[in-house]
C-alpha cells in the first residue's frame, strides 16, 4: 500500500443541483404534475386545442427553466432567496439588516448606525466611507 493521497477531479459535481433534461429536478416534477392535472382537466372539459392552450404556459415555463438553467444552474435558488428577502423587507422594514449592501461598510457600519442614532455632535470616521 502506498501512502499517497488519491485525488479525483469532481468538477464541482457535489454542489450542482440534480437536473433532468436541463431543468432542476424539483421544478421539473412540479411543472410535470401541473401539466398532467391541467392537461387532464383540459382534455376532459375542452376540445384538444383548448387543452393545449391551457397547457402552453406550463410548457413555456419548462422551456424557460431549461434556458435559464443552461446559463446558471443555481439561478432559481437566487430567485427564491431574492423573493424571500423582498417579503422579509416588506414585513420588517428597513430594520432588517442581514448583511450590509456595500462591503466597504462592514468595518464602519455599527459605528455609523450608532453615530446616526445615538451620538450627538460632529461627524465621525464612519461618515467618510463611500456610499456607492
Amino acid at each position: 500500500m502506498s501512502d499517497e493521497e488519491l485525488l479525483f477531479p469532481s468538477y464541482n459535481a457535489m454542489s450542482r443541483p440534480a437536473m433532468f433534461l436541463g431543468v432542476p429536478l424539483l421544478p421539473f416534477v412540479g411543472i410535470a404534475v401541473a401539466l398532467l392535472v391541467v392537461g387532464g382537466g383540459g382534455f376532459a372539459l375542452l376540445p384538444w386545442w383548448g387543452a393545449l392552450l391551457l397547457m402552453s404556459p406550463l410548457l413555456l415555463a419548462l422551456v424557460g427553466f431549461a434556458v435559464v438553467s443552461s446559463f446558471d444552474a443555481r439561478y432559481m435558488r437566487r430567485v427564491i432567496f431574492a423573493v424571500r428577502r423582498f417579503f422579509l423587507n416588506l414585513k420588517y422594514g428597513r430594520g432588517l439588516r442581514l448583511a450590509p449592501i456595500n462591503p466597504l461598510w462592514s468595518v464602519f457600519y455599527g459605528k455609523r448606525y450608532a453615530h446616526c442614532r445615538y451620538a450627538c455632535g460632529s461627524s465621525g470616521t464612519a461618515d467618510e466611507v463611500p456610499r456607492a
